[in-house]
């Protein structure tokens, strides 16, 4: 599914997917320069939320409102983009370019 305005989050419940364009997963631009949005797959399990990004694996949270939940899968997202990015950066050693490629 292509992502854009209004087509970044689906929402699972009930055994129907609806596209939700309220819901947004952004990064800051430096995270992902060529793509700052992200798709959360988000559902509701008895009195939790659980949701998890398709494109970043280990990204997935719970919480109890589905609020608390988008702001948990931004956190989580930043904080592995970094994590990412600094052992990508140490494993490099020495002089290394980074450069920005597109999908």
């Amino acid at each position: 599914m292509a992502g854009g305005p209004g087509a970044v989050l689906r929402f699972l419940f009930g055994g129907q997917t609806d596209i939700l364009d309220l819901a947004r997963i952004s990064v800051p631009a430096y995270a992902h320069p060529m793509n700052n949005q992200y798709t959360a797959i988000v559902k509701k399990d008895g009195d939790w939320w659980l949701g998890w990004l398709e494109e970043v694996p280990g990204v997935n949270a719970q919480e109890r409102t589905r609020e608390e939940l988008i702001c948990s899968l931004q956190e989580a997202l930043r904080d592995i983009l970094e994590l990412n990015r600094t052992e990508a950066r140490q494993a490099a050693k020495g002089d290394y370019e980074e450069v920005s490629i597109a999908a």
